[in-house]
């Protein structure tokens, strides 16, 4: 029966990396899984559903991921189970001066408790299993803040936000992240999907052990000319360091001594829409 305002979309997305797994081009090392690893066979299955009624917009997204991926050194595979979602909600204020709209955000992508333990060669560690969520795309810019310090992997996310329109030509949007690891014994890994940061139980005397990354404070100003053909962006985010990251600089579990720096990403552009 179908429900006016509600939009389902399926998918199915089988990556096939035939490519052979040699040293030191492994699947997994002890301090991760590689993104796009060779010699696996991935399926995601799962799907997204939109709906808009009225003030209230929203989005629920779910994936999971079977299959197998070849070790360097023997002929045992990993198994695949990974999973992620995704949900958005907000209330538009139509009537009121600038139109605000106030969201929030949830995301989450499984890490791997054995990604600090794991031999990629052998599989020694691995637990049979592979359970890192693996980013269906290469970037998740603007998607998970946009610093583009985190992938869609081991990673949980909390997100409020506020957009606005000043006019039909001028965009705001501000947005507050907070973003933990959802397993300490993976990596950070970073909007490139590389590992940004060693597993924490991995790392020397095994200090960090926190696993609150960092907060990030995101406004960006978009400006729309020539009938929408051409659009000017501004935007300015500051990430507040977390207390692994203050672990890690003081050099203890306890965080004393120096913190770590937090740090400003900016950035403007001209597109141009043909």
């Amino acid at each position: 029966m179908p429900i006016a305002g509600l939009s389902l979309e399926p998918l199915w997305v089988f990556l096939n990396n035939n490519a052979s797994v040699t040293t030191p081009s492994v699947a997994t090392t002890y301090y991760g899984t590689a993104a796009h690893a060779p010699g696996q066979q991935r399926h995601t299955l799962g799907g997204r559903a939109s709906f808009r009624r009225g003030l209230f917009d929203g989005t629920a997204e779910y994936y999971w991921q079977t299959g197998s991926m070849a070790l360097g050194q023997s002929p045992n595979r990993l198994h695949i189970n990974a999973h992620a979602m995704a949900f958005e909600g907000g209330v538009t204020f139509a009537d009121v001066p600038w139109m605000p709209r106030v969201g929030l955000e949830f995301n989450y992508a499984s890490g791997d408790g054995s990604a600090n333990s794991c031999n990629g060669q052998t599989g020694a560690g691995c637990g049979g299993n592979a359970n890192t969520f693996e980013n269906l795309y290469p970037t998740n810019h603007i998607l998970m803040g946009y610093a583009d310090r985190m992938a869609w992997r081991n990673m949980v996310g909390y997100s409020a936000s506020l957009q606005m329109k000043p006019s039909l030509e001028q965009q705001l949007d501000f947005r507050f992240w907070v973003f933990r690891k959802a397993n300490n014994g993976d990596c950070w890994y970073t909007a490139s999907q590389g590992c940004f940061s060693a597993p924490t139980t991995a790392t020397a005397a095994n200090i960090a052990t926190s696993n609150s990354l960092y907060k990030e404070i995101d406004g960006v100003y978009t400006l729309f000319f020539k009938d929408d053909k051409v659009a000017w962006q501004t935007g300015l985010s500051y990430l507040i360091a977390g207390q692994m990251l203050d672990q890690l600089a003081a050099g203890n579990a306890a965080g004393r001594g120096a913190s770590a720096v937090n740090s400003i990403w900016a950035y403007t552009q001209l597109h141009v829409n043909f």
